[in-house]
C-alpha cells in the first residue's frame, strides 16, 4: 500500500516534545564527508547517546543584512533593500537533569564523549577526571533530535551536524534544581535532514 500525496497546508494543534541523541565525530562521521557511510540516518540505534530529560528546546536563527541602496530608473525612486542571509542556527535547550557528562562539558575536559574519558568519569578512579585542560567549547557531534507529541506519538526525527557546548553559567544556591542549559550550533553538511512520520504529515494509504 502506498501513502497519498502529502498536503503540506494541513493545520495541526501540537505540543511538541524532544529527545535529542548525540555520538562523536570522527573519521566517518563528519559534515564536510561526500561519502554515504556519513549519512546520520544510518547510525546503529545502539550508538547514540541520550541527553536526558529535555526541558526546553528554543530555535534561534542568526541573520546579516548587507544593506544597499540604489535609484530604479523604471519608478524613479529610491530602493532600500536589506540583503538579509542566514549566519547561524542554534537549539538551546535546557535539562532537567544534571549528569556526569554535563560536569565535564562545562568544566573543559577534553574529548568529553570518548570511551576513555567517560570510564574516568568511575568513581575510585586513581587518576580522576583531568578538567580544565581545553578552552574550547565546542564539541563536534553529530545529533538525532525526535520530536514527540503528548500522545507519545513521534512525529518527526531531524538529523544533522553540530557543536555542542555548555552554557557559560550554571548558578547553585543549595535548594534549587541544576538545569544546565547547552547550545547546539548547526553545521552545514549535505546530510541534515529531517523525516517526518506519517500521523504528522497526515497521509492516508491508498491502493
Amino acid at each position: 500500500m502506498a501513502l497519498n500525496t502529502t498536503n503540506p497546508w494541513v493545520p495541526q494543534k501540537i505540543s511538541p516534545k524532544s529527545a535529542i541523541y548525540v555520538i562523536p565525530q570522527d573519521g566517518t562521521f563528519y559534515p564536510e564527508s561526500t561519502e554515504a557511510t556519513a549519512d546520520l540516518t544510518k547510525v546503529e540505534e545502539g550508538k547514540w547517546k541520550n541527553i536526558a530529560a529535555i526541558k526546553t528546546v528554543t530555535y534561534n536563527q542568526e541573520t546579516e543584512d548587507d544593506e544597499s541602496q540604489f535609484f530604479d530608473a523604471g519608478t524613479h525612486l529610491w530602493v532600500k533593500e536589506k540583503n538579509t542571509q542566514i549566519s547561524g542556527r542554534t537549539w538551546e535547550v535546557e535539562v532537567e537533569r544534571y549528569t556526569l557528562f554535563y560536569e565535564a562539558l562545562l568544566h573543559g575536559v577534553a574529548d568529553p564523549l570518548a570511551d576513555e574519558t567517560i570510564a574516568k568519569m568511575s568513581a575510585g578512579e586513581g587518576e580522576g577526571l583531568p578538567i580544565f585542560q581545553s578552552n574550547d567549547p565546542n564539541v563536534p557531534v553529530g545529533v538525532k533530535m525526535e520530536i514527540w507529541d503528548g500522545s507519545q506519538h513521534k512525529l518527526l526525527t531531524r538529523y544533522f551536524y553540530a557543536y555542542l557546548k555548555a552554557s557559560g553559567e550554571l548558578a547553585q544556591d543549595g535548594s534549587k534544581i541544576l538545569r544546565p542549559k547547552l547550545t547546539l550550533e548547526l553545521q552545514a553538511s549535505k546530510w541534515s535532514v529531517e523525516k517526518t512520520e506519517q500521523i504528522f504529515t497526515k497521509q492516508t494509504e491508498q491502493e
